[in-house]
């Protein structure tokens, strides 16, 4: 073979190989241009601004997924989400999705001005350690202005007490007799009897509680919120015991004591709330579906809540 055509063949390759590189350039920028960029810099999808959007009001599109510091994943602060930015509507909001159990019916409760024993309990069962804060309480009964005062004391001592390590049980149980015997007000009976009863269904003393509670309510403890209270105790007793139809009329008497009470605000919500849907509970679980459905939705008017939700559900799922 010639000098000659072997250089020809040598440039027929360069040729070639020149071709093929300039070929793929070509296919490569003819793909970028029609997708809109190379993979992996763009999502492949063409935005277009919503109808009536200029250079003036424009929002600059973002991702779906914006993490906590948006608003929360799968939602973007500004409602331009990738579904929107295609020039397609945006699903409808979800109508099935269930609301929260617990909902505020009323603004922010400003908190009655403490007399100086109630601020003084307070910084007692704020102490760091519960013998200091029995400390505290024992110096402040001999300076204790009435017996509804000391009646207080001896039921915050009482309440220190189960927070020793280990509770002291039978101190706590002292303090809870001194207490009834200091209260001579209806009001302060009911104080005594609702933290009692409360102490007593912690450790578990089921029929101790409901008999402390039985006293109280046959001495006429306190006001409707107390009967209330007291009530819904006898329920949980009951249905500890097994006894549906006494939990069913607890339940109902603490359900209308609650309803009948004309202040209170989130205490009268709170017991009326969980006195209402207890009773419905034992309704349905006697087979009783249509008063059980008839206290939920009473529940619902009462608490100015939708006729849907939770409370419903509970008695007709």
């Amino acid at each position: 073979m010639s000098k000659k055509a072997s250089q020809e063949q040598w440039i027929i390759i360069v040729v070639l190989v020149v071709a093929l590189v300039v070929a793929i350039g070509v296919a490569t920028f003819l793909g970028t241009n029609k997708e809109g960029g190379p993979s992996g810099l763009t999502s492949g999808k063409r935005f277009t601004a919503k109808p009536g959007t200029s250079r003036d009001n424009a929002v600059a599109l973002s991702s779906r997924n914006r993490g906590f510091m948006g608003g929360g994943s799968g939602s973007s602060s500004s409602g331009t989400g990738s579904d929107e930015a295609d020039g397609e509507e945006a699903p409808p909001p979800r109508t099935d999705s269930k609301p929260l159990r617990v909902r505020s019916l009323s603004g922010v409760e400003e908190e009655a001005e403490l007399t100086d024993t109630e601020r003084m309990i307070r910084e007692a069962e704020n102490t760091l350690s519960p013998n200091d804060g029995l400390t505290k309480l024992r110096e402040a009964l001999d300076s204790a202005p009435s017996d509804e005062d000391r009646a207080a004391i001896y039921t915050a001592m009482a309440g220190l007490a189960a927070q020793l390590d280990p509770p002291d049980t039978a101190y706590a149980d002292q303090m809870f007799d001194l207490a009834r015997s200091h209260a001579r007000t209806p009001e302060a009976r009911g104080k005594v009897a609702r933290a009692e009863t409360s102490a007593l269904i912690q450790r578990g003393a089921w029929a101790l509680a409901a008999q402390r509670a039985q006293e109280a309510l046959a001495s006429g403890a306190g006001p409707a919120l107390d009967t209330a209270a007291l009530q819904n105790v006898l329920g949980l007793v009951a249905e500890h015991n097994g006894d549906g139809a006494a939990a069913r009329a607890a339940y109902e008497a603490a359900f209308d004591a609650a309803r009948k009470a004309t202040d209170g605000g989130k205490e009268r919500e709170m017991l009326m709330r969980h006195a209402g849907m207890m009773l419905a509970q034992t309704y349905r679980a006697a087979g009783n579906t249509e008063a059980a459905v008839a206290t939920a939705e009473t529940l619902n008017r009462e608490l100015a809540m939708p006729s849907t939700g939770p409370e419903m559900e509970v008695v007709v799922e």
